[in-house]
């Protein structure tokens, strides 16, 4: 006679135990729960309050207008014109207005209708906190993607663009004197962000600065790990950082890529500035295109070469993690540097110290599409 073994139990799952529903706590946005609009779009999210904690279900309702939604969203037109009044009105109601469940972020949605009804709000948002700025823009063009809402994306890419700009001469003006002044407790920018906003929503303009700005802070710590280790064991402690550098970048949001690109980017990056240094510092390569120009050419030769023997000396270019500082600062030097004629002053300054050439090659030291123009 066969013996048939009975069946296993299931063990049980955690789904399985009979835990409590959590209370569900309604609220109305402070800002945006407008008396005539006809629509309330509402999130949910897990809130935790009091002593001991105790967790919640939080629906937060926005009511607002069908056509406004329209006119800034095209995904939020369609979505509306393809719903009868009928579905309307068979929805769910909270206060006699039909609601949609948007399946957001509470702080994400919060952001992006603040942006659509609030006059000016991104620029004000910008200007008041520039450095929680860029973890809105993060909220911003995440909804904007999936909303559509071109305008809203164009002005937060026009604010990227400023922070980490495509041209050299407003790169130089804008970021490069806070990249020199890198302090604690809090840095305003933080590359390792927009490099992720630029690959993950399409904005290769501002990642040949981000990327660069990232290498410059990257070589303010000698990092010695393996690039191919995985990029989510890569974990520096603040204590082994420098004290002017309180707040260690989390390299950890880096795709495995993009860490790789720094690595890599950096090593071209530092080979391209010692051939510079190579090639224009030095009276040999200077002397036979002043030669060329003027009539005094022994007498401004000398005048660079004792001039640049003094600005190596205080400055020490090989070792600066920050070519395009050094390239500004020489470019400084030489236009006050008495005793150089004009003509040689010039000729040299857009010879040697001009650092467009330097500049558009970026992209293809860290291997990032080619620099694009700011977007219209």
């Amino acid at each position: 006679m066969d013996v048939v073994a009975s069946p296993q139990k299931r063990a049980r799952a955690e789904d399985d135990l009979d835990l409590p529903p959590l209370p569900i706590v309604s609220c109305r946005s402070e800002e945006l729960f407008l008396a005539d609009g006809n629509i309330v779009l509402r999130t949910r999210s897990i809130a935790t309050s009091g002593e001991p904690p105790v967790s919640s279900v939080r629906l937060t309702h926005y009511r607002v207008h069908k056509a406004v939604l329209g006119l800034n969203c095209a995904a939020f037109k369609d979505l509306l014109e393809g719903m009868s009044d009928d579905a309307f009105g068979n929805s769910e109601m909270f206060e006699g207005v039909p609601v949609m469940d948007t399946h957001d972020e509470q702080k994400d949605l919060d952001v992006f209708l603040k942006a659509i009804y609030l006059h000016d709000w991104i620029h004000d948002s910008y200007d008041t906190d520039p450095e929680g700025f860029l973890y809105t823009s993060e909220r911003l063009l995440k909804l904007a993607k999936k909303y559509d809402a071109v305008a809203i994306r164009k002005t937060v890419i026009k604010i990227l663009e400023w922070e980490w700009p495509s041209e050299y001469w407003t790169w130089e003006n804008v970021a490069l004197p806070s990249l020199e002044t890198y302090s604690g407790p809090r840095w305003a920018r933080d590359p390792v962000l927009a490099i992720r906003l630029g690959r993950d929503y399409d904005i290769p303009s501002i990642l040949p600065a981000a990327m660069y700005e990232l290498c410059v802070l990257y070589e303010l710590y000698d990092h010695t790990r393996d690039p191919d280790l995985a990029v989510s064991h890569w974990t520096i402690e603040a204590g082994d950082w420098p004290d002017r550098m309180t707040d260690p970048l989390d390299l950890s949001k880096l795709d495995v890529e993009d860490f790789k690109r720094l690595w890599l980017g950096r090593g071209a990056l530092h080979s391209r500035w010692i051939r510079t240094l190579q090639n224009h510092y030095f009276l040999e390569t200077i002397r036979p295109l002043i030669e060329i120009y003027c009539l005094t050419a022994e007498k401004c030769a000398r005048t660079f070469d004792q001039g640049m023997r003094a600005f190596r000396g205080s400055r020490n270019p090989v070792a600066d993690p920050n070519p395009f500082s050094c390239l500004r600062d020489a470019r400084v030097f030489v236009q006050n540097l008495y005793g150089l004629c004009g003509i040689c002053r010039d000729k040299i300054i857009v010879s040697v110290f001009d650092p467009l050439v330097f500049w558009g090659e970026l992209p293809g030291m860290f291997d990032l599409p080619q620099a694009l123009p700011p977007s219209s």
